[in-house]
């Protein structure tokens, strides 16, 4: 294992971190316009929203999965 596998694999410990870890996530399962939005000022009850576009149902599905 390397280095990045173990930060990969470790847990985020704010909701900036695990944020940033799910956009990577989907990156690497060829996710497209993937944006990381800062929802603090906005919503009460949520830090951040991630959005992803996927190709198809299924590839959708998998970055669901995911």
């Amino acid at each position: 294992m390397t280095e990045r596998d173990a930060k990969r694999d470790a847990p985020a410990r704010d909701s900036e971190g695990l944020a940033r870890f799910i956009a990577g996530e989907l990156l690497e399962m060829k996710g497209e316009d993937v944006v990381i939005l800062r929802m603090t000022e906005v919503l009460p009850v949520t830090d951040y929203f991630v959005i992803v576009t996927g190709r198809s149902a299924r590839h959708v599905d998998a970055l669901v999965d995911r």
